[in-house]
């Protein structure tokens, strides 16, 4: 299970996940363009100051933003995109809800996609 999923949209928008025929998702093992990596670091950015290192894992992914390189996926970006994917999925980022405290439901809507975390 991953932290982050499109529904309704055939289109992939970001690399953690992958909306195939007939509704159900696959993962998506690296980016395709720059548009993808921009989102899928502005998704995970939200989460930066829970992972240790983010900066770090994130660097050679980043460096792909820069104007005047050639956008191409490498081993070492696809490295870091496997410890983010990773480091989404497990505490302190995904954690079972404690049912006796408050929660927090912040959603985000548009035409074509939903998004929502429980806090």
């Amino acid at each position: 299970m991953y932290f982050l999923c499109t529904f309704w949209n055939p289109a992939r928008s970001h690399c953690m996940q992958t909306r195939i025929d007939g509704g159900s998702y696959e993962d998506s093992h690296y980016c395709e363009s720059i548009k993808q990596l921009r989102t899928t670091l502005g998704h995970t950015g939200y989460y930066m100051k829970f992972i240790k290192g983010y900066a770090q894992i994130t660097a050679p992914m980043e460096k792909k933003l820069k104007k005047d390189i050639k956008f191409e996926w490498t081993p070492e970006c696809q490295e870091s995109l496997d410890i983010l994917k990773e480091k989404m999925v497990t505490t302190p980022i995904l954690v079972f809800p404690d049912r006796s405290e408050e929660f927090h439901v912040h959603v985000d809507a548009s035409s074509i996609a939903l998004g929502i975390v429980l806090a």
